[in-house]
């Protein structure tokens, strides 16, 4: 996408008056290459960091290299970085010599340690220095903090795994290898083998060694990595006052099974409840799926907690897991309170993203927005999101910039909270927080989901035209927003049409989209 006028205009500006292409792109959160493309659009000579226009006398660095200073005393001599005088180095001598000086360099260093380890009182202090469970303990930790930095996260790419994979192939079709490695292979295959034997004639053994592998397993998923539709499900758990157990060690159901929530009994439950939130993908998998019924018929047959499944897709409706969590007993209560009783301040966006991934429709936040919060007891109630506008006409149709002009993005509140006019006050309060050069702010509401725009009618705005009206999905559980189901189809590798007929949703044009604006400041 295309950036605004006004953005090119503050970046040549900014060039100009001396600020470089990289201080611009921090600034204004624009790439470098798209900075330079605008500079030589717009005619502006660039910069260039040339040592050669520096008054360095590049003979005198030279010699002074040769003589055993370092680049950085160098540098600090000329009032330059050492970089430029790595550079000149460079230039000047040919690549041949640098070799030359470099390994008259590593001969030196080589010829001072083997005469400092011929001495035996520094080699005895170098062995009472390496011989401390200090040093070996920051040694090990220095290692794995490498490992992780630079191996660890190298052996885990695509081009890793390719290298690994090509190299292992390499080997196996070199017959010297392979005479090697046989004689290994084939012992140690006979050893496998007549364990492996002796254990399954023992039925005892073998439920034993069945059983050990599973615990084992299990003790794995404890700690183990927990998905987003399990955060939205605790989340919804624990703003409404149940109490539940997360995945972990304290849902370990039986000796090798760990399911994802625990409820104990409470409220009208007759028994415990489990539940398990089933991912799209993972969950499609045959393997999967036969795990699923093993741990679905051990929990039913020898267990007294009834289970729960919840779909991804119906996590991102508040309303369907609660008529969910209703059948086994549990109400999600009402909140009464007065706005008065509120309190209100700028929260961030990870908790903004928590709170509408429960209680908005499209589940998502646009990156940096302004967001607050409206909290009741430290409760997160309702929240609101501005984001400058995305394209440059919503702004010049009012006759504005694109700076003075900001869009309320997103709004939801908590569906069982009961507070008369709470949205409207909410809108007046963050209202008098933003920004000093704002005079417009431009929101929609889309009757399809209900929203006629009563709240913005209630807080002042005026009603500034129709939006034509787009398509959502319908189905016997309620509506989706068309960009939760191509989110949905997206991590499941299908097309937008195949997921919605697998899941029997039927595409539907909604009702037109009303916009309104509100006057902050006279123009």
């Amino acid at each position: 996408m295309a950036l605004p006028q006004i953005i090119k205009d503050e970046i040549t500006k900014l060039y100009i008056d001396g600020k470089s292409i990289k201080a611009i792109s921090s600034l204004l959160k624009v790439s470098e290459p798209t900075i330079s493309k605008i500079l030589k659009a717009s005619n502006i000579p660039i910069r260039k960091n040339n040592y050669s226009e520096l008054k360095i006398d590049k003979v005198l660095a030279n010699d002074l290299y040769i003589k055993g200073h370092s680049t950085y005393d160098i540098a600090k001599h000329f009032g330059c970085s050492d970089e430029t005088i790595r550079k000149i180095i460079t230039a000047v001598r040919p690549l041949k010599e640098r070799n030359k000086l470099k390994q008259e360099s590593i001969d030196k260093i080589r010829q001072k340690s083997l005469s400092l380890w011929q001495d035996p009182a520094y080699r005895s202090k170098v062995y009472d220095a390496t011989n401390t469970e200090q040093y070996r303990s920051g040694l090990k930790k220095s290692s794995k903090q490498c490992y992780k930095q630079n191996l660890g996260k190298w052996i885990k790419t695509e081009e890793a795994r390719r290298i690994i994979s090509d190299r292992s192939k390499s080997l196996w079709q070199d017959e010297e290898y392979l005479n090697k490695q046989r004689p290994y292979f084939a012992s140690r295959s006979m050893r496998i083998t007549r364990a492996s034997v002796d254990a399954l004639k023992d039925g005892t053994k073998r439920s034993a060694w069945i059983d050990k592998i599973r615990r084992t397993n299990a003790n794995r998923h404890c700690d183990g990595w927990v998905s987003s539709s399990q955060k939205q499900l605790y989340y919804i758990l624990n703003t409404s006052d149940i109490i539940f157990h997360e995945e972990g060690h304290n849902t370990k159901v039986g000796p090798f099974y760990v399911v994802d929530c625990i409820i104990p009994t409470q409220q009208n439950m007759t028994r415990p409840l489990i539940i398990e939130v089933q991912g799209e993908y993972w969950h499609s998998l045959p393997h999967i799926i036969l795990k699923d019924r093993q741990k679905a018929s051990f929990i039913n047959n020898n267990t007294n907690y009834d289970l729960l499944y919840i779909d991804e897709l119906q996590m991102s409706s508040f309303d369907e897991v609660q008529k969910k969590l209703e059948q086994y007993g549990l109400q999600i209560a009402a909140i009464e309170c007065e706005c008065q009783d509120t309190t209100f301040k700028q929260i961030d966006e990870s908790q903004a993203r928590d709170f509408y991934s429960v209680f908005h429709y499209t589940s998502t936040i646009r990156k940096g927005a302004l967001t607050y919060g409206l909290f009741l007891k430290d409760r997160l109630i309702a929240a609101i999101s501005y984001n400058y506008p995305l394209r440059t006409e919503t702004a010049t149709r009012l006759g504005c910039k694109l700076n003075e002009v900001l869009e309320l993005s997103r709004m939801a509140r908590r569906t069982n909270v009961q507070c008369k006019n709470l949205l409207s006050y909410f809108i007046a309060r963050t209202r008098r927080s933003l920004p000093k050069e704002i005079k417009r702010i431009v929101s929609f509401s889309d009757s399809t989901y209900g929203h006629a725009g009563g709240v913005y009618k209630a807080s002042g705005f005026i009603l500034d035209g129709v939006v034509e009206p787009d398509y959502h999905y319908v189905s016997m559980n309620g509506k989706y927003h068309k960009k939760t189901i191509w989110d949905r189809a997206k991590k499941m590798r299908m097309a937008e049409k195949e997921y919605a007929e697998k899941h029997n949703l039927q595409r539907v044009v909604g009702k037109a989209k009303t916009r309104w604006v509100y006057l902050v400041k006279d123009i």
